[in-house]
Order: structure tokens, then sequence, then C-alpha cells
């Protein structure tokens, strides 16, 4: 294990997420619109809580990811750059009688991840001692800067949004306090052991919620929404055909985005890759990829047939990689 992934398990690892943007919906209207669009419900929600949403197209497949916070006048929307401009404009296509706004936030907002079992340590003797007592999904603000909790990766989080021009000065302010500075490799390595999907490379426009495992981002309960009726089709009579897996592929090579997988002796390609990478912990190759369920139980046998011949791949449980 190398000093990031340490620093990832067992310390604080810090960042720049440059990737990471943010929308805002203001007007009256705002909530009525928007629990109209995405898969949660945010009548659950008070100022200062968060809650993780997917932005579904009419057909049920994934337009982003996103993570819905709520203030007293409005809501911020956090997604990656990838579908920033899909899910802006088609959030705002559909504002036609509804008395709100929808605002893309300046670029010149930065944002640094801050994870690990001590992220609350190096936060603390900078001056976000409140982080310790942050719900999951929580955020607080002080002055110019924005800090929110959230544990998707497995670890304690935190994500701190504030003016690009001071985000190297926080930066070495936390390293300073004991986290280490890793690079965006280090964290897609983190991403992908830690089995969460991304935008635009594990889930698209091709993806049902539930072929990627989601469906902790959808609510049940609340009324009609964008997709609704093909994403319930498939909670309620089997839809889905497909996983999200952890796939232990053998040899030294990472495979290439798209590679197939195949059952062995099988003409037909039962899924593919979608993210790949070396583990930190077995410095094995190691992706995130989807296969047809009849295969997805842990242990199955695959094999990946690309330019190097075929490899054995083996699927492995989400959150058991490296």
């Amino acid at each position: 294990m190398n000093d990031a992934a340490r620093a990832f398990r067992e310390g604080a690892a810090v960042l720049p997420r440059p990737e990471l943007r943010t929308l805002r919906l203001v007007g009256p209207d705002r909530e009525r619109y928007l629990n109209g669009q995405i898969s949660s419900d945010l009548s659950l929600l008070r100022p200062g809580q968060g809650q993780r949403a997917i932005k579904p197209s009419a057909k049920g497949r994934v337009e982003g990811l996103l993570r819905v916070r709520a203030y007293a006048d409005r809501y911020e929307l956090d997604l990656d750059q990838a579908v920033l401009e899909r899910v802006a404009g088609n959030l705002e296509r559909f504002i036609i009688m509804d008395d709100c706004q929808l605002q893309v936030m300046a670029a010149d907002r930065g944002v640094l991840g801050v994870y690990g079992p001590k992220a609350t340590e190096v936060l603390a003797a900078i001056g976000w001692g409140a982080a310790e007592g942050l719900e999951n999904l929580a955020f607080l603000e002080k002055g110019a800067w924005t800090l929110i909790r959230d544990g998707l990766y497995g670890v304690d989080g935190f994500e701190l949004y504030g003016p690009k021009d001071e985000l190297e000065d926080r930066l070495t302010r936390l390293v300073g306090a004991g986290a280490q500075r890793v690079t965006p490799e280090d964290f897609e390595i983190f991403r992908v052991e830690a089995g969460v999907p991304k935008d635009g490379v594990d889930v698209d426009d091709e993806i049902i919620p539930l072929e990627a495992g989601l469906a902790g981002w959808l609510s049940l309960e609340k009324g009609c929404y964008v997709g609704q009726e093909v994403i319930a089709r498939a909670t309620n009579f089997g839809g889905v055909k497909h996983r999200l897996v952890h796939l232990l592929i053998a040899g030294d090579q990472v495979p290439a985005p798209r590679s197939p997988l195949f059952a062995p002796g099988a003409d037909k390609a039962t899924g593919e890759v979608r993210s790949a990478v070396r583990s930190a912990v077995s410095g094995k190759p190691l992706a995130l990829g989807y296969v047809r369920i009849i295969h997805e139980a842990p242990g199955t046998v695959l094999e990946l047939r690309d330019g190097s011949g075929v490899r054995e791949v083996r699927v492995a449980a989400r959150g058991a990689g490296g």
C-alpha cells in the first residue's frame, strides 16, 4: 500500500476537485419544480441538510448524479463538470410555467476534498472544529466558504467550497495540519476501490439507476417525476439486465474502458469494463464494469478479450475492491 492509499485509509488525504461544479435554483416554485425533475424527495430536507439524487431522462436513464443541498431560499446541486451542460440545459428547458430560475455557479469557486479517519482532526486545526458534529450530507458556512460532510467513498469525507484564489492557501494549511496531498490519479484509484460510479464513465444515459446500484438515491414514496415509470417498472418487475460490479483482472495490464467481457466459451459479450485502475492494495488491475445479472455473483469467472489476448476476470462484490 502506497502513502496515498494509507492517507485515505489511516490519515487524511487532501486534493483539489476541479471537476465538481454547482447549480443554484431559486424562486418560490423551486421545490415543486425540482421534485418533478429528480429522484429524491425534497420535502424531507431542512435548511443545512443534503441528499443524493439522480437527474433521470424521460427513459429512466441517468443524466447526472446530484447532491442536493437545501437553503432557506434556494437549492444548490453539486455535480460533475462532465454532465453540467446536459443537466443544466434539461433542467432549464422545462421551466415553463414555474416561477423559478436556474443559475450555474461561477467557475471561480474551487473545491478541496478531504478524506480519511483524521479528516475532522485536520479541519479542526484550520478552524473548522464544527466539522465533527455535522451529519452526513449536512453542510455549514463560514464567510465565503462552505463545508459539506459526505461519506460517499466509505471513509469520513468532506468537501470545502470557496474562492479559487484562496484554495492553495487552504490546501497548504491542511497539509501543515497533517493531511497528505494526493493526486487526481490517487483519488481515481480510491474511488474505484470504493466502488463509487463516476458520471460519464460508469453511469450515463444508457444506464438505469438500479443497474448501477443506486437504489438508495431514489424515493419510492413521492409523486411523479421524469423517468419514474421506467424506474418503477425496473424496481417492481425486474427490468434490470446488467449490474455494476468490481472486477479482479488477471495479468498486469490495466484494460481500456469498454473492453468486452465474455462468459468462457461464449461468442456474445456479457458486459464490459468501465473504470479501470491498478489497485493500491493488491497492485493488480481492478475495474468497475457491467455484467449480465446471471453473471453478477461474486466469484464468477469471466474472460476479458482485448488486444493483449484473453485474460481471466473474477467478479467481486462492489466495495470488495483491492
